[in-house]
């Protein structure tokens, strides 16, 4: 083989092995933030609202997530 053709393919390796080693880290950044965005993005207190036990709420309840299955999302229209 060339010395010039053996350069080249030791070069396309190691671009190769860059760009994968870039995929791998934009992956694993991209997976924690979307995780963290769906979290957040329905969650009671993210919209505003309030996690109070159900029959407590004196205002309107929304359908946003809270952390306990006993307690639905109150939200004060007024407040804003």
């Amino acid at each position: 083989m060339k010395k010039h053709a053996v350069e080249l393919s030791i070069n396309i390796i190691i671009i190769t092995a860059i760009g994968l080693v870039v995929l791998v880290v934009l992956f694993t950044l991209f997976s924690k933030s979307s995780s963290n965005f769906a979290k957040n993005a329905f969650s009671c207190t993210a919209k505003g609202g309030e996690c109070v036990a159900k029959g407590a709420c004196q205002y309107q309840t929304a359908s946003f997530n809270c952390e306990k299955k006993d307690e639905v999302c109150c939200i004060n229209p007024l407040k804003g």
